[in-house]
């Protein structure tokens, strides 16, 4: 029998129709189903970021472009005295803020508005009931798809109690370290007059206990001039800064010296391509404290027979000059190099080649550097040793400022 294809009848076409639409509308139906689920997904997750913001005990609020509030949470009632709703439309600058220099605003809105990054500061604000207060701000913009600010999310912490703290805890420290400077300075005075044992009466064991009291307190010493220092850089009081010329090459040799006991018994291979007649200006003996504290570290942790550079290279396009002290020592593991400047910090494998140590010289250096004009950087690879470098101005660039 010859097969022959039927022409498809009004039933046929009606038919596949039909199955056609019910394909579509079950498509429909599943595409409004996700839909309607992943908008309650959106909305709860909308409800607990509400929940969590209005929770916060950071004062939280957004402003339009102008610096007008259309939103804020709870917490602003509690540290302004304001509550939300008296607030919208309104400037915070006129409200709790307004209080800092004309400069400072003009800094602040540059970077927020002109440059669209985040601002970060402490300002000093007033309460509703006028009572002064500081607070540690954070402001963002968001932007749209071309680049523009839409609105301005800002976050402000009252810090005043841990400011006074902090206050408090710095003017005991320098007058603790002041108070114990006359009796260590005694002490160590006494210690000398009699280390020179001049009737030759002192037995070699009793010239060895002077000798240890001597540098046990030359080390309180260091460490009470370390908290004076510290004292002084946390109170807002900058370093004394004398200025002169001098050679700095007389400097690093003058700590060699000192340390020569170390790098004798170490054999190290110390390379000083400073030259003789290359002049400085600035601070002796805050420079000396510097290069002392680099180059102590740089003979300290360096094993037998290894070498440490001390050298710079100039930078005209920057009007400075930059010094550094390489050592081929321990290094500072990568996971702790962005603490190595923070006060009494000290990295672990430091701690366990000499538990003696502060933390608290390359924070002072680093401070030192800035005082003049400065900055203190390094770089490392544990186990294969460290580089320090701080930049100073030349004295050209400095008389001419």
């Amino acid at each position: 029998m010859d097969n022959k294809i039927l022409p498809m009848t009004e039933m046929d076409k009606t038919k596949d129709i039909y199955h056609s639409l019910q394909e579509q509308l079950e498509f429909l139906f599943d595409s409004l189903a996700r839909d309607k689920i992943n908008l309650e997904l959106q909305m709860i997750e909308a409800k607990k970021f509400k929940l969590a913001v209005e929770n916060a005990s950071d004062q939280i609020f957004i402003t339009e472009p102008d610096g007008n509030i259309i939103y804020a949470n709870s917490a602003l009632e509690r540290i302004t005295g304001y509550k939300p709703m008296e607030v919208l439309g309104k400037n915070s600058g006129k409200l709790w803020g307004g209080k800092m220099t004309k400069e400072f605003y003009e800094k602040m809105w540059d970077i927020i508005k002109n440059k669209k990054e985040i601002f970060i500061g402490e300002l000093n604000n007033i309460r509703k009931n006028g009572e002064t207060y500081t607070a540690a701000t954070s402001i963002s913009p968001v932007l749209d798809q071309n680049g523009e600010v839409m609105f301005f999310i800002g976050i402000e912490r009252d810090i005043t109690k841990e400011k006074e703290v902090e206050r408090m805890k710095n003017e005991f420290i320098g007058l603790a370290s002041h108070q114990l400077r006359t009796p260590l300075t005694g002490i160590r005075w006494f210690a000398e007059l009699m280390l020179r044992n001049k009737e030759n009466n002192l037995s070699e064991q009793q010239l060895d206990f002077l000798n240890q009291i001597y540098q046990s307190n030359q080390r309180m010493i260091k460490l009470v001039n370390e908290l004076l220092d510290i004292s002084h850089i946390e109170t807002g009081r900058k370093f004394e800064i004398v200025k002169k010329d001098f050679m700095i090459r007389e400097a690093t040799e003058e700590i060699l010296t000192e340390n020569i006991a170390l790098i004798k018994s170490k054999e190290l291979n110390i390379v000083n391509d400073l030259p003789a007649d290359l002049s400085i200006f600035a601070d002796y003996v805050k420079i000396k404290q510097v290069l002392l504290n680099i180059i102590s570290n740089a003979t300290k942790y360096s094993p037998e027979k290894k070498t440490v550079t001390i050298g710079f290279t100039e930078r005209p396009d920057k009007g400075d000059r930059v010094y550094f002290i390489k050592d081929e020592g321990i290094g500072v593991p990568e996971a702790q190099q962005g603490r190595l400047f923070e006060k009494f910090f000290r990295a672990d494998n430091a701690t366990g080649q000499d538990p003696n140590g502060t933390g608290l010289g390359l924070y002072i250096a680093r401070e030192i550097c800035r005082a003049h004009g400065g900055e203190m950087w390094f770089e490392s690879v544990e186990g294969q040793g460290t580089t320090f470098f701080f930049s100073v101005p030349l004295k050209d660039k400095v008389i001419n400022q």
